[in-house]
């Protein structure tokens, strides 16, 4: 068991990945719906599907990315392998004042702009990997964004923006 070190486990689950995604090229995500292959089969690259019903879907692999959401939104999914995403979901309206957020993170960074006004419940699950929170503000915002998914040897961080807008947030106030 001393004999094993870390680097060749991590270079075998690498490997073991990438034959996996060689070997089943029309997997797809059972979470998403979209196939992880985009038309022409390409590896690398950003991929952006604008769905109905406020449904978005972004895939960045071995590059950087920026994407700005805008309009009505219910559900974002973004994958990332390899690469450096930037969501920013300050032009958005949230369908029904919630809206659902799934990330999937190898080997890369993915930071999701947020208003600070927003309520953000952050349930992603990190295996060597991190993610955090720049900033808090209101968690009794009226409009609630659910984050959920998991990060593998990457990072996901969730960024507040305008925090000086609500920085006296308070409380609702109760009925006596």
């Amino acid at each position: 068991l001393d004999a094993i070190t870390p680097w060749p486990v991590l270079g075998a689950a690498v490997r073991g990945s990438l034959g996996l995604d060689r070997l089943c090229p029309g997997f797809k995500s059972r979470r998403s719906g979209h196939s992880k292959r985009g038309g022409g089969g390409q590896d690398r690259g950003t991929e952006e599907h604008i769905g109905e019903n406020g449904r978005i879907f972004y895939k960045n692999n071995f590059g950087d990315s920026t994407k700005y959401a805008s309009g009505i939104v219910g559900r974002i999914e973004v994958a990332n392998s390899f690469g450096s995403i930037q969501v920013y979901l300050t032009e958005t309206l949230l369908a029904d004042h919630r809206a659902e957020v799934y990330v999937e993170n190898s080997f890369g960074s993915i930071v999701i702009y947020v208003p600070a006004v927003w309520k953000v419940v952050l349930d992603a699950q990190a295996s060597f990997g991190s993610v955090e929170e720049n900033g808090n503000c209101n968690p009794y915002g009226e409009d609630v964004v659910y984050i959920e998914g998991s990060v593998n040897f990457g990072s996901l961080e969730v960024v507040y923006v305008g925090e000086e807008q609500c920085a006296g947030s308070e409380a609702p106030e109760e009925d006596s």
